[in-house]
């Protein structure tokens, strides 16, 4: 299931879990145009909800979060491992 996973949903993935930039997660979301379509695949595939509205006054009626299901958090620890096995940590 990684391997169906493009280069720009790993990267908007490692974001959401907060994976980005250090080694632990510390959050899970991913704040976006509701319409995304890397997200929505996301979506249909079983990795993540959303979009949800978060009008909350101030971003405009068509941002929401997308969230990682469990699935969605396995495989992203996952991708995470693959990166950093690749850069020598």
């Amino acid at each position: 299931m990684i391997d169906e996973i493009n280069e720009k949903q790993r990267d908007m993935m490692l974001h959401a879990f907060g994976l980005s930039r250090l080694k632990e997660s510390y959050r899970n979301y991913y704040n976006t145009r509701g319409d995304d379509p890397n997200w929505l695949d996301l979506v249909r595939r079983g990795l993540a909800i959303g979009p949800c509205n978060i009008n909350i006054g101030i971003y405009p009626p068509e941002v929401g979060n997308f969230y990682l299901t469990p699935l969605g958090c396995i495989i992203t620890y996952e991708i995470s491992g693959r990166l950093n096995s690749k850069k020598g940590d």
